[in-house]
């Protein structure tokens, strides 16, 4: 499991659009004897029904013990 926060939101320069997008960064629980720490930026803004939205993430953690893990998912939906 990974767990994360988020920063604020992150003005992305496109085209004349007001998306944004955040910083993500946490540590993974520790299994086997170590964990991972990760930082990495989220995608742009996903709308969802309701005025709710979310993000993309995909991002490897730090290389610990040998090796590290690519985690991707959705960050938790939230209202505008």
């Amino acid at each position: 499991m990974h767990f994360g926060i988020t920063s604020t939101p992150i003005p992305a320069k496109m085209h004349g659009s007001h998306q944004h997008y955040h910083e993500i960064c946490g540590m993974t629980t520790f299994s086997e004897g170590h964990f991972h720490f990760f930082r990495a930026n989220t995608g742009i803004a996903i709308p969802l029904p309701n005025g709710y939205h979310t993000h993309y993430f995909c991002f490897r953690t730090s290389f610990n013990e040998g090796h590290d893990h690519e985690v991707t998912g959705f960050v938790e939906a939230i209202k505008d």
